[in-house]
């Protein structure tokens, strides 16, 4: 199950590199697009077999990736509102 995890983390990352980073750490483009790529079909692969040999695990992961989302909308949604009200009392108080 870790292996999902690992996967779905590491592609937004490489291209997050490839768009944002890649000019300031002088990553080669080709080397990144073949990263995502690979990381794509190992994903297919393992997701693949594992939905026919233990569809629980799949299952679960599912799962806790979305929890993970949702905790994440959560935090970002009061780390906002507290940044919000930061500058609203920032703007009032000044």
């Amino acid at each position: 199950m870790g292996i999902i995890f690992y996967l779905i983390m590491f592609i937004p990352v490489h291209c997050g590199i490839a768009r944002y980073l890649r000019h300031e750490i002088g990553a080669k483009l080709w080397i990144l697009i073949t990263t995502i790529v690979l990381d794509a079909i190992l994903l297919f692969g393992f997701i693949w077999v594992k939905i026919f040999s233990d569809p629980l695990a799949v299952g679960i992961a599912v799962f806790m990736m979305l929890g993970i989302l949702v905790i994440e909308v959560l935090f970002c949604a009061i780390t906002l509102l507290g940044v919000l009200r930061a500058v609203v009392v920032g703007i009032c108080c000044a």
